[in-house]
């Protein structure tokens, strides 16, 4: 297991990255996505351990969660970026990947949801024609 330097700007996070494929969502302005380095947990999140002083030992940080902490926060300090990192996780919210791929980290393709609503959001994604004959709308064979 190695040690990474905790990122100081989102930029030096980002430029760790490796493309993903040309997924741009339904709106070309967000960008096509992006896969984070380092290992990833059995969920396919990507993550980073990094040495926490205030703590006095190393911790697995999920790449997706920084780089949107980082995207809307600015650069933070390691052990700023870590408090920050744990208020998300105590909020309740969950980052929804549009992309429906955990191992992706572009800021612009996540959105903080409740856990419910991430489900919701993506069972519609998976099954438009099911979620809208649950609204109301035909379904067509």
């Amino acid at each position: 297991m190695s040690v990474s330097r905790a990122p100081d700007t989102l930029e030096s996070l980002l430029a760790r990255t490796k493309p993903g494929n040309p997924w741009y969502g339904p709106d070309l302005a967000l960008g096509p996505c992006q896969e984070g380095d380092g290992g990833a947990c059995r969920y396919g999140y990507k993550r980073h351990w990094y040495w926490i002083a205030g703590l006095g030992r190393q911790v697995p940080l999920t790449a997706h969660l920084l780089t949107w902490l980082l995207d809307h926060l600015g650069p933070l300090k390691r052990d700023e970026l870590f408090l920050a990192y744990c208020e998300l996780r105590a909020s309740g919210l969950v980052l929804d990947h549009h992309c429906e791929n955990t191992a992706r980290i572009r800021p612009s393709h996540l959105q903080p949801l409740t856990q419910s609503e991430n489900i919701s959001a993506s069972k519609e994604r998976q099954y438009p024609a099911r979620s809208r004959a649950r609204a109301g709308g035909a379904l067509r064979g």
